[in-house]
């Protein structure tokens, strides 16, 4: 029989290499799981021996086809109502919107045109990369104008649940991510709470390669006290499906959620809390 090993991404090779001493046949890697023949005796000698998998999966009636398989090259997006355009959270008139992780400003600009029409009082947008951060300013600065432009921002920083300072590989891409590995630059990490002060938020976005979780704890405060809707990356830890709408749920604030997949891989799926 196929047995599946899911790892975090970049650790596939260890798997692999675990496996093969192992002398399990068929092995093979792809992104974020690696696959080998074996027997039921091996899913036991796979539990005791593998240091990097997180569990043993058999594959049952699934062919070379099966679905949301990965093919380099190939994976797809499908941002057409991402974050914003789903009909249980509609658009209306707006306080003040928060996003951790900006990248180029492109989803504050899908909010911007979701919302027009509406009206919005401010944009807050948190954004590590360097490069990315220069662009956003720039971009705020040629789509908002009046009111909303005195009352936006882009703080150059990430979001987590304290104040910190770690090392961020900038690659000016949506590869740039914060790493405890030496080398990069040194940016600093900020609660939320601690930024928006009493700013009524109505609208909370994160998308942080992994802080979500340490995100929305940092802003904790405000989602008591202004009960923003949200829609949270929920797919970057493999916990995070299971741990985000939990925190969620715990504050006991009335939320419904709602889960959807953008993507034909493991990828882009966000938890809609309202």
């Amino acid at each position: 029989m196929t047995l599946t090993v899911p790892c975090l991404f970049g650790l596939e090779s260890l798997v692999s290499n675990e496996m093969k001493r192992l002398n399990l046949s068929g092995v093979r890697a792809e992104n974020g799981r690696v696959h080998c023949e074996g027997t039921m005796l091996d899913i036991a000698r796979l539990n005791l021996n593998l240091r990097c998998g997180a569990r043993e999966l058999m594959e049952l009636g699934f062919a070379e086809d099966r679905i949301c398989r990965y093919i380099p090259g190939r994976t797809k997006v499908f941002e057409d109502k991402q974050n914003f355009g789903e009909a249980f959270m509609p658009p209306r008139q707006e306080r003040f919107f928060v996003e951790g992780g900006a990248y180029r400003f492109d989803s504050a600009e899908r909010f911007l045109d979701w919302n027009r029409g509406y009206g919005a009082e401010g944009l807050l947008c948190f954004e590590p990369d360097p490069v990315n951060y220069e662009i956003c300013c720039q971009k705020l600065q040629e789509q908002t104008e009046g009111a909303l432009a005195r009352n936006s921002k882009i703080i150059h920083a990430g979001v987590s649940d304290r104040c910190a300072v770690m090392c961020f590989h900038a690659a000016g891409s949506d590869e740039s991510q914060f790493s405890e590995a030496k080398g990069g630059v040194s940016i600093s990490l900020r609660p939320i709470d601690q930024e928006i002060g009493e700013r009524n938020i109505s609208f909370l976005k994160l998308d942080v390669e992994g802080f979500e979780l340490a995100a929305l704890q940092g802003a904790e405060q405000a989602i008591r006290r202004c009960r923003p809707r949200m829609a949270v990356c929920a797919y970057h830890k493999l916990e995070d499906l299971l741990k985000i709408p939990k925190w969620i749920l715990d504050l006991e604030m009335g939320y419904t959620l709602q889960l959807r997949m953008y993507s034909n891989e493991y990828l882009e799926i966000v938890c809609y809390a309202y």
